[in-house]
């Protein structure tokens, strides 16, 4: 930080989500700096997910809705009510959880959804559903409310795909963002006992499970981990609504190795960014 050394940590809260997080004071201009290597395992040696066989159906409640106001929002025609039917609906056609994570993508492609990769904030399960697009995060959280209506514990990753070609760019009065060599992503997990089961049902090889970026791809760095707040609290980029001025650039470049592991540095910074800004970023959460 302004060319002197902080120690950076990944913080976790009572909930369970988990953070990158440092505890700064400061008044005017910052300057932030973080380079970072990281090691990607291939798919063939990524045992942190594993996609479960003859799981039971359905399963003992382990997880509920957030009272908060994105997972219950309503929208002007479809409302939370709708989303529990649909829930109901598809659950009783699925033999177990993997089942119905499957009958949730094709129920939204035969829908008529849209995959829409604009940059930006996540919308709400309800407004998504109403607008009938949404890009990879819209689809995440979308997928995990369904799941936590019935019960079953999920949550949404925040990742970085790296793709050496990939150039991301979002500019207003009061911030920039800049992505080079990697593309901002969204998936869903769900957790059964102990056991981690990727869905995602955009940037996948095949079906959104077997498929999901997560388990397929080797190039896929993780972020953040979002259980029940609202997954724009945990946004990369938090776009001020002050005076304050924030400018980001991330830029992923792969490191030669003769390892079958991919080395990932990741050069993130950061400039003027205001303190309310980063306390507001991680600790307001709306409530009904």
């Amino acid at each position: 930080v302004d060319s002197r050394e902080v120690n950076f940590s990944i913080g976790i809260d009572e909930e369970g989500n988990e953070y990158p997080f440092v505890s700064l004071s400061y008044a005017g201009r910052l300057n932030i700096t973080l380079v970072q290597r990281v090691v990607v395992y291939p798919a063939s040696a990524r045992g942190f997910f594993k996609t479960a066989d003859n799981l039971p159906w359905p399963l003992r409640p382990e997880d509920e809705l957030p009272r908060n106001g994105f997972w219950r929002c309503n929208g002007t025609k479809i409302n939370l009510p709708y989303l529990e039917n649909v829930s109901k609906t598809l659950s009783m056609q699925s033999a177990s959880p993997i089942e119905y994570a499957e009958k949730i993508v094709s129920w939204l492609k035969n829908r008529g959804v849209k995959y829409d990769n604009s940059f930006g904030g996540v919308v709400c399960p309800s407004r998504f559903l109403e607008q009938a697009s949404g890009a990879c995060g819209d689809y995440a959280s979308f997928i995990a409310a369904l799941f936590k209506i019935r019960g079953v514990k999920s949550y949404v990753f925040y990742a970085l795909v790296y793709d050496a070609k990939a150039l991301v760019t979002s500019n207003s009065t009061n911030y920039s963002f800049v992505t080079r060599g990697a593309y901002p992503h969204m998936f869903t997990v769900i957790d059964i006992d102990g056991k981690r089961v990727p869905i995602d049902a955009t940037a996948n090889t095949g079906d959104p499970i077997k498929g999901a970026s997560a388990v397929a791809l080797d190039n896929v760095v993780i972020l953040y981990k979002v259980m029940n707040r609202d997954p724009n609290d945990y946004l990369i980029l938090y776009a001020p609504n002050n005076d304050a001025k924030v400018s980001l650039i991330v830029e992923i470049i792969q490191a030669n190795t003769s390892t079958p592991m991919l080395d990932t540095e990741i050069l993130l910074g950061l400039l003027a960014i205001a303190l309310v800004l980063i306390s507001k970023r991680w600790d307001t959460v709306e409530e009904d």
